[in-house]
C-alpha cells in the first residue's frame, strides 16, 4: 500500500498509467493520490485505487472505497450516496474553505 507509487510517494498513477511494471514489489498494489477509483488486473497481480470517501476526483461526487478480500483476492469497488448539500452546509458553517466544500458537488 502506497500513497503515490512504489517509486515516488507523490507520483500520480492514473488508470492509464497503472502498468504491470508497478507490481515489481508486490502482487497486490493499493495506491491513492489521484482519488480516482479503478482496478487493473494482470497475470502478475492487481493494482487498485479505492478512490476517495471525502474528495473523489473522477466526476462522481459519491464517496468511493474498495473492499479487498486478500484470501480470495476478490476486490469490490463501491460507491455510496449521502446528503452532499448537508455536508456542504456544515462545512461552511464550520468556516472550512468554501472551495473544498463546493467541489463536493462535482466530484473534482
Amino acid at each position: 500500500m502506497v500513497h503515490g507509487s512504489p517509486f515516488d510517494i507523490d507520483q500520480y498513477i492514473y488508470p492509464e498509467d497503472a502498468s504491470q511494471d508497478l507490481l515489481s514489489a508486490a502482487d497486490i498494489l493499493v495506491l491513492g493520490h489521484t482519488h480516482i477509483q479503478f482496478k487493473k488486473e494482470y497475470p502478475e497481480g492487481m493494482i487498485i485505487n479505492p478512490g476517495s470517501v471525502g474528495q473523489p476526483r473522477d466526476g462522481n461526487p459519491d464517496p468511493a472505497f474498495a473492499v479487498l478480500d486478500t484470501g480470495s483476492r476478490k476486490i469490490e469497488l463501491k460507491r455510496v450516496k449521502y446528503d452532499i448539500e448537508k455536508v456542504i452546509e456544515d462545512m461552511l458553517a464550520a468556516h472550512l474553505p468554501e472551495k473544498i466544500a463546493l467541489r463536493l458537488r462535482a466530484g473534482f
